[in-house]
């Protein structure tokens, strides 16, 4: 029992079904480990463990291996973008602190029907926005990595809680990065899968800007069981082409592994999509590629083959439309002081006279892009791209406002790596590729044609095997390193740095 917490998921769903642990004793571990880590990661602030011991007591008495699916009775973290019936749901914002859900949202049905328990909800930053895991409500979230810097966002606490082995398995949402950049700054693996995978509240036709939810684990075959697990189309206009019955995500990951990088012969490519990075973490990244593809060069995509900074463009607009029409009338009087400066200027943005011009001049460039990421995998099976700017910044900074000599203008700039490739409309794996010398971890996207999930999965678990690096931190640490992390610390100085002139309390 003292090591279960160790183990990876499929290993605890082995031990599952051949009944030598039980879904109450791993509640056990789970709560112990909560216990032990959360004073100092801040990573799941949300528990229910009463509600997680009936449910396992229901799984318990239905014997029929059907019906407890593909977890078995695994507990699992939900991240606090989804409503759990019967538990707190506060998206991080003080408007929504104490609500309590009605009802569950489908990815949590989704995962229940599959034999998934419940046990927490872990921290994010107000209403998702921002690549920090900070609100008003509950302390900031950190890496284990070192505790004095940031677990990335908006899935930040998923990615803390399986770092410091909290839970096996945690949930993610991602539209420009919030599963792929927490997965990088706390060392775990974040898939943003192929729009239309998993479920959705209502996101419509492929071609758009998407927030899509993505499994989050320590390994690749963790990552690919808990997407067995995800997968459905429900709330999409359109249909994403199914695995094949014959084989299953995890068996993707396992025939990888097995495969090995020699075995899989793929042809990859590497880009900055035209962002600079730290030279040590770019070094480990073109390292992590040139292994994936045989120790031969990879192809180098730039410009010339994916118009990136109208990518960036595109993101920038779209999501503009989206906050606006999502969260506009948080702007109102009696609400606006609660809302963080950051989230204001993002509304603003898409409330401006041109907004919908520019939003609707990005869906028509979205087309252009698809037709040049499709003649680009012609040439390669999977792209490489760092998933990071630089490794995890002090997370008393709210964002960073400059790294690596590159100002931003707001809070959005350290997001373009991954953001660029969520306009690609195609599924991105963050899989940690190195450890800094002083001692944070750092990743590498990998990303694959559209609807090819198992194809990434065979490439992620063979390079995954060939890095053979440690699969999270189990006892939180504080560095050393001086971090030099340039930001705005207060929301007035957030808001001088947008623009934005007004007070807070």
């Amino acid at each position: 029992m003292e090591s279960l917490h160790l183990l990876e998921a499929h290993e605890i769903v082995a031990m599952l079904k051949a009944g030598s642990v039980s879904p109450l004793q791993l509640i056990d571990v789970v709560e112990q480990r909560i216990s032990a880590t959360e004073a100092l990661v801040h990573a799941s602030p949300i528990t229910c463990f009463d509600r997680a011991r009936e449910k396992a007591w229901e799984i318990m008495r239905n014997c029929g291996e059907k019906s407890r699916g593909f977890l078995h009775g695994l507990p699992i973290l939900i991240k606090d973008t989804h409503a759990v019936a019967g538990v707190r749901f506060t998206e991080g914002s003080l408007l929504y602190a104490e609500r309590v859900s009605d009802a569950s949202a489908a990815l949590v049905e989704q995962l229940e029907a599959n034999g998934a328990i419940i046990v927490g909800k872990t921290n994010v930053p107000e209403f998702c926005a921002g690549s920090q895991s900070f609100n008003s409500i509950f302390p900031t979230t950190v890496s284990p990595w070192d505790l004095r810097t940031t677990s990335g966002g908006s899935s930040g606490g998923s990615a803390a809680a399986l770092a410091s082995y909290q839970c096996w398995l945690a949930t993610g949402t991602d539209l420009g990065g919030s599963v792929r950049q927490p997965a990088a700054h706390c060392g775990v693996v974040g898939f943003r899968v192929s729009p239309g995978r998993t479920p959705a509240n209502g996101f419509g036709p492929l071609l758009g800007l998407h927030s899509i939810s993505g499994p989050m684990a320590r390994s690749v075959r963790d990552v690919a069981l808990f997407l067995d697990a995800m997968e459905s189309n429900v709330g999409w206009e359109h249909l994403e082409p199914h695995s094949s019955s014959e084989e299953t995500f995890e068996a993707a990951a396992i025939l990888g592994a097995s495969q090995g990088i020699e075995g899989l012969g793929l042809k990859v490519g590497f880009s900055t999509v035209g962002c600079h990075y730290s030279a040590e973490l770019e070094a480990l990244c073109r390292k992590a590629a040139w292994l994936l593809n045989n120790h031969q060069e990879p192809l180098v995509v730039g410009d010339d083959l994916v118009d990136f900074p109208l990518a960036q463009q595109t993101f920038k607009a779209l999501r503009a439309e989206q906050l606006a029409e999502k969260y506009g009338e948080l702007l109102d009087p009696a609400t606006r002081a609660l809302v963080k400066p950051e989230l204001q200027w993002n509304i603003l943005q898409g409330q401006r006279p041109d907004s919908h011009r520019q939003a609707e001049i990005a869906r028509g460039d979205l087309k252009q892009l698809q037709s040049q990421v499709l003649e680009m995998f012609k040439l390669l099976d999977i792209l490489c791209v760092p998933a990071t700017i630089d490794a995890a910044f002090d997370a008393e900074v709210r964002y960073p406002s400059k790294l690596n000599d590159q100002s931003f203008p707001n809070y959005l700039g350290q997001l373009l790596p991954t953001a660029t490739v969520s306009v690609l409309l195609c599924p991105a794996l963050a899989l940690p590729c190195g450890i800094l010398e002083d001692g944070r971890p750092v990743a590498l996207q990998l990303v694959a044609p559209y609807g090819a999930d198992a194809l990434l999965l065979r490439a992620a678990a063979a390079l995954e095997q060939r890095l053979a690096l440690p699969k999270g931190c189990e006892v939180p640490r504080r560095g050393t390193v001086e971090l030099r992390t340039e930001g705005p610390r207060s929301a007035l100085e957030a808001a001088q740095h947008h623009g934005i002139s007004i007070g807070f309390p």
